[in-house]
């Protein structure tokens, strides 16, 4: 589910700058080398143990987070306990230095399988993203979830193209 909330800029971009800046949060945006693939990345313990997992059990997921490599799109992903009223969802955070900077959220609330599901939704949002380069903040994401898909609870967009590989992740891990 690609979402847009105004009036959160301020917050994610000082998140952000510390990101990048190599403050504490720096972990989910400096990869080593050997540690996988570098546009899909994990920002938690969680995560860093379902990223993995997602890729080694699920064909489609594997192949999204490919799709993403080359791609000036950076997604960071958190496994959260929060509860935030969506299985998953997928935010624009900022583009800077010829990148865009996303990040998918998956709930903790939810099995393993279904994690992995969700996920695969999210990369898919992502790389419907990564394809629209126009899209760069919130607009320009109401603007594509506009053309290509339609809004739906809460302010959410949602696409035919998620939903099918939600379908299709379910298919393979059974």
């Amino acid at each position: 589910m690609a979402r847009h909330e105004r009036g959160r800029g301020w917050a994610v971009g000082a998140a952000l700058v510390t990101c990048l800046a190599g403050g504490p949060a720096s972990r989910a945006w400096a990869v080593p080398a050997d540690s996988g693939p570098s546009a899909v990345r994990p920002a938690d313990s969680r995560s860093a143990e379902l990223l993995p997992t997602a890729i080694a059990s699920s064909p489609t997921v594997a192949a999204l987070v490919d799709s993403l490599e080359g791609s000036d799109v950076i997604v960071s992903v958190q496994v959260t306990l929060r509860r935030f009223g969506f299985a998953g969802d997928l935010r624009i955070l900022t583009a800077a230095g010829g990148r865009r900077y996303l990040m998918i959220r998956v709930s903790a609330d939810q099995s393993p399988s279904d994690q992995v599901a969700y996920l695969g939704h999210e990369l898919q949002h992502a790389n419907e993203i990564a394809q629209a380069p126009d899209v760069h903040d919130d607009a320009g994401l109401v603007r594509l979830m506009s053309r290509i898909g339609r809004k739906g609870f809460r302010g959410a967009f949602e696409t035919d193209a998620a939903q099918r590989v939600t379908r299709q992740v379910q298919a393979e891990l059974r």
